[in-house]
Parts: C-alpha cells; structure tokens; sequence
C-alpha cells in the first residue's frame, strides 16, 4: 500500500517542484545607454553610459560594482564630464542585518569635483523584505580624499553615511527605487552632502528595458565659484540578464 501511495502522489510532487520559482541568479549584469538633461553647474543635454553588477559568492557575501559617466561636447568644446563609480561588499550576519565596506571614486571638474575618493563601511538593517516592497537603512563612515579643480593637495576629511533604499517591485522585472543618502562631514559640519536617486524601470522584454531616473547632488559649501546643487535627469534603454 505504502508503494502504491509513493507512486499515485509521484506526479503531484513533482508538479509542486517545477511551479517553484527558480532560484535567484548569483550574476546580475546590467547595462543603461541614456538621454541625458543636467541642471545646476552645467545645464547640457547628451548622452550618457551605466552599469552595474552584482555577484553572489555565497549565500551571505554580495559583491556589487556601478559605473556612471556623463559626457558632453559644443563645438568641438568639453561641456559636461562626470565620473561615479564603486565597488561594495555586503556580507550577512542574520537574516536582516548585514555589514558592508566598500570604495567610491567621482570626478566632475564642471561641479568643483577634480577627483574625490571615499573608503567607507557600516551596518545596515533590512527593514521591509516583502514580495513587493523592500526597504534598508544603512549607518556608517567614510574617509574621504577630495580635490577642487585649483587644488595640488587633497582635503582629507571624515564623513558619515546615513541611506534609505527604498524599492516597489510591480513585477519581478518591473519596479520603482528611491535612495536617499546623508553624508555630515565631521571636519567642517557646513560642508554637509545631499544625494537623492530616483528610478522607474519598465521591462520591454525580459532583457531590454526603459529606465527613468533623477539625481539630486547637493554640497553644504562647494568652491568658491560652483552652485551647491546639481541634478540629472536620464532616460534610455537597459539591457539586462
């Protein structure tokens, strides 16, 4: 009897396992070709390039890659360069709370940025992990290495780091993010940063996608002769795997 029940049940087991959902992808790959509309110190219209990465190699440490550049000509004339790029590790110490360090590197000589490097690390707190919505808090510092276009030396100063990662997933390809970072600088407390990232991802196909974004950057005392706020606006194509 108890042979004839295995088999009688075999093929509703075996229906349950092929409606799982597969597994998450330990790869991700990512790549934006954008239209892009800057206001603040530059006000261009151009092109723009994007990627990111992100590599499971286990089941608790992420390692996530993102790259950004902006880039204009008039006339044969350099008018917008801008350069963001990084690279995080993310390791889990429990199911919600994870401790991360990474490294970042931006340039946008038009927005008083000549070179500016940050090593940074922290915790951060899984607040929402639902189907739908997903919600993060991260709390750390940084050091900072910061050139203004007229400077030979760097201004080195300590920072801390203070995120809200908020993301609504209307389907598994579909979704809208919200990042809101604060960065007081705890050498010259005037010299605050603000950043605000805000982006709605529609899928085409399952590869090819249509990505919106805005970029809000705002410095507490930027040099002498630059505007504290700067914005992007991108929309383009994103190529997925």
């Amino acid at each position: 009897m108890r042979l004839l029940a295995l088999v009688l049940l075999a093929p509703f087991g075996a229906g349950a396992l092929t409606a799982q959902e597969p597994p998450p992808k330990p790869f991700q790959v990512a790549g934006d070709v954008s239209f892009v509309k800057t206001g603040g110190n530059t006000d261009v219209t151009t092109l723009g390039l994007a990627d990111r990465i992100e590599w499971k190699t286990t089941p608790r440490l992420t390692v996530r890659q993102n790259f950004r550049w902006d880039y204009g000509q008039n006339d044969d004339v350099e008018n917008a360069n801008a350069v963001i790029a990084g690279l995080r590790g993310d390791y889990g110490l429990t199911a919600r709370l994870l401790a991360f360090a990474g490294v970042g590197y931006d340039y946008n000589l038009f927005a008083g940025v000549k070179r500016h490097f940050e090593e940074y690390a922290g915790l951060g707190y899984q607040v929402l992990d639902l189907a739908g919505d997903q919600l993060r808090f991260d709390a750390g510092v940084s050091l900072n290495q910061e050139w203004a276009p007229l400077q030979t030396t760097a201004t080195d100063f300590v920072a801390g780091r203070l995120v809200g990662d908020y993301k609504h997933l209307f389907s598994e390809r579909a979704y809208f993010q919200q990042i809101v970072e604060y960065m007081p600088n705890f050498d010259v407390s005037a010299d605050y940063r603000f950043n605000t990232e805000s982006s709605l991802v529609a899928p085409l196909t399952r590869a090819i996608a249509i990505k919106v974004g805005y970029f809000l950057r705002y410095r507490g005392e930027p040099p002498a002769g630059f505007g504290s706020t700067d914005t992007v606006f991108r929309t383009g194509i994103q190529i997925s795997n």
